[in-house]
């Protein structure tokens, strides 16, 4: 195994493997692994600058981490002080379709994996989805100023329990001896904070990304079918309104005509460009 992990790990830049620490533990310490990460944490927290926990069958990739730090930013322009008490979050989907080669899988289909609330909000004139209800996302993303503010806020380096639920989400967002941060989702790049959980398994209550990211950039619940209109506040305008022209291209615009060939490039004699 660290083979195989060297493997995908050299860096050209240093000319060296990244270092990979290993903590082995014996097997009676079962789910409560989960919560060991806030021991190596707590040691680590002032050597750098961006922390990341998630559970092991959750595919980070390093535009999910661009995404966060970026927002983020953009959460403290708007917010000032009270930025702090938010947090960009993750909105986990699953895969159907995957392998077997039969003829019902040619189409793939990601669906949401949780139905929480999403609630469309303005900071300032900023859409943005408050997540409410069932908030976890098996991953949470954190800098190191967060850290220290969460350790003040709710003593958050020093929480343990064996459910791994409690500590990716719901030790971030929850209430009543937990932290109880905010968590919230730009609006115009939902499907950015979309994150594969690619544990194969199949429900029957799931809804599409491309649906629910549709519904609710029209101004629809993400969820109903038929679609139901809701409220949204003023600072979605923009977003609805273009949602409705590109809906109504889709489906009404006839046809274009086929767009010409281009003219035949000029060779040289050797036939080489």
């Amino acid at each position: 195994m660290r083979r195989y992990i060297d493997s995908y790990n050299y860096c050209y830049r240093s000319q060296k493997h990244i270092a990979v620490r290993y903590s082995i533990h014996d097997k009676s310490i079962g789910i409560s692994l989960g919560a060991e990460h806030r021991k190596v944490l707590s040691l680590e927290l002032y050597n750098h600058d961006v922390f990341v926990y998630h559970e092991d069958d959750i595919l980070f990739k390093l535009s999910h981490l661009s995404a966060y730090l970026y927002e983020t930013q953009q959460l403290q322009i708007l917010l000032k002080e009270d930025a702090i008490n938010h947090c960009i979050g993750f909105q986990r989907y699953r895969r159907l379709g995957w392998g077997g080669g039969a003829e019902q899988d040619i189409i793939e289909q990601n669906l949401l994996e949780e139905t929480p609330d999403f609630a469309p909000i303005c900071f300032q004139d900023k859409p943005y989805l408050s997540v409410q209800g069932n908030t976890h996302q098996a991953i949470w993303v954190l800098t190191q100023e967060q850290i220290v503010y969460l350790q003040q806020r709710c003593n958050f380096l020093n929480h343990s329990t064996a459910s791994r639920e409690h500590m990716s989400s719901f030790s971030l967002f929850s209430r009543g001896g937990w932290c109880g941060l905010h968590k919230v989702i730009p609006g115009e790049r939902f499907t950015t904070f979309t994150i594969l959980h690619y544990y194969q398994q199949r429900h029957v209550s799931w809804t599409p990304v491309f649906i629910a990211d549709e519904n609710m950039k029209a101004g629809y619940h993400y969820s109903a079918s038929p679609r139901q209109k809701r409220d949204y506040p003023n600072c979605w305008d923009k977003v609805v309104n273009q949602s409705n022209i590109l809906q109504d291209q889709k489906f009404f615009t006839p046809s274009l005509a086929p767009t010409p060939l281009p003219e035949a490039i000029p060779t040289t004699p050797t036939g080489r460009l």
